[in-house]
């Protein structure tokens, strides 16, 4: 079975929470490759370098959505510049889950391309059960044999939005 390389993009105030969702998908009986910078930067290593490799590396991008993610001044936006470049068309690529409630005008047109996720409940776990299934769905034939790990718990139901809300 081949290995699925995944880019976690997010903001530091939401450290945590991508460190969860990172031992989550290594934690996955499928061969997943995180990246994660608390755990794959190492000492002495060149940052963006190392970034611009990973994403490009990389077959599936985790975007955490949050007002500190969209913010102009947060490095997410190099990293999704970089993505963007990678796939211009995100479908399949990208996958978007907003953690913390975000104006959506204000979330970058590229990722409101495709759906994004609002998950309810832990959004770790929903950002991992997100994934397993965004894989099967779209890279099942790249990854022979690959099955999601389990099905969604009602608890992480939430909304799929793929524009703006209207007011």
């Amino acid at each position: 079975m081949s290995t699925v390389r995944i880019f976690i993009s997010y903001a530091r105030e939401q450290e945590q929470v991508a460190g969860r969702l990172a031992h989550m998908l290594v934690g996955r009986k499928q061969q997943y490759e995180v990246y994660f910078d608390r755990l794959s930067l190492r000492s002495g290593d060149v940052w963006d370098e190392k970034i611009i490799d990973q994403i490009n590396q990389s077959d599936l991008f985790i975007y955490l959505i949050s007002p500190d993610s969209i913010a102009p001044d947060n490095f997410c936006h190099n990293e999704l510049a970089v993505a963007k470049k990678k796939w211009p068309s995100p479908k399949g690529h990208i996958l978007a889950v907003e953690i913390v409630p975000t104006d959506a005008k204000q979330i970058d047109p590229y990722v409101l391309s495709v759906k994004y996720e609002n998950p309810k409940g832990d959004p770790a776990a929903a950002t991992a059960w997100f994934a397993d299934n965004m894989i099967a769905d779209l890279k099942g034939c790249v990854f022979p044999g690959w099955r999601p790990t389990s099905p969604q718990p009602s608890s992480m139901v939430g909304t799929r939005r793929n524009s703006p809300p209207s007011n």
